[in-house]
């Protein structure tokens, strides 16, 4: 499982993000892996989600993959 500890309300990031943190912590068994938020409001309440969608890790290759290609100078500004 991994378990993100946040303040503030959940972000459209937040379960690509946790699909990166997933890859980097189980590179070898990431896709049998759980996956989720813990969101803590200021009056100490707090609320769980779980981020289930396959697609997550597929946004973050290909975010990652992008951000390889500037870094290296080979971006495609008609790729998106």
């Amino acid at each position: 499982v991994v378990l993100d500890i946040k303040t503030g309300p959940p972000k459209a990031s937040d379960p690509i993000q946790t699909a990166a943190y997933t890859i980097g912590l189980f590179p070898q068994s990431w896709k049998r892996c759980k996956r989720a938020c813990l969101y803590i409001r200021q009056d100490g309440t707090y609320r769980l989600r779980a981020y289930t969608d396959p697609h997550d890790f597929l946004t973050w290759r290909s975010l990652l993959e992008n951000a390889l290609e500037e870094q290296n100078g080979n971006h495609h500004p008609d790729r998106s």
